[in-house]
């Protein structure tokens, strides 16, 4: 864009966004908002053509993260989402048009999501499908 006096605002969230970016193909805008100051983010898109946007996880007191998004599955991102339990983020990958899937259920965390031992890290593949699961059998001194 040329012309940034032309531009117009795509999001309509009170607050600071946690984050943003678009699907490879260009064609959606991904953000994720906190309209209640709980760190319940959600994650939305918005299509490009149409400037419509429309919520891709629950509103229901979850807290959503964007985890990876691919250029082979342009459709696709894998999120995590505390929706079966507060205290852990399960994966999920989650169709733009239709809907998500749990794709793994986190049993002890993730290492970006908790401070104490073990935790659980998952590998994604450029595909987004998941390659590897590792648990740390360290405990961290308190």
């Amino acid at each position: 864009m040329d012309d940034f006096g032309s531009a117009s605002r795509l999001t309509k969230s009170a607050r600071p966004l946690l984050d943003f970016g678009w699907t490879y193909d260009g064609r959606h805008l991904l953000f994720s908002d906190d309209t209640s100051g709980e760190e319940n983010h959600r994650i939305w898109a918005i299509t490009h053509d149409t400037a419509d946007a429309y919520m891709l996880t629950p509103e229901n007191g979850d807290a959503a993260r964007r985890r990876a998004i691919s250029p082979d599955r342009p459709d696709t991102i894998v999120a995590g989402l505390n929706d079966r339990d507060a205290a852990w983020h399960d994966a999920w990958t989650i169709d733009l048009a239709s809907g998500r899937d749990r794709v793994f259920e986190n049993r002890g965390g993730t290492a970006s999501e908790c401070s104490t031992m073990p935790c659980r890290s998952v590998y994604w593949d450029a595909r987004t499908r998941i390659r590897a699961v590792h648990r740390s059998t360290v405990t961290m001194p308190a």
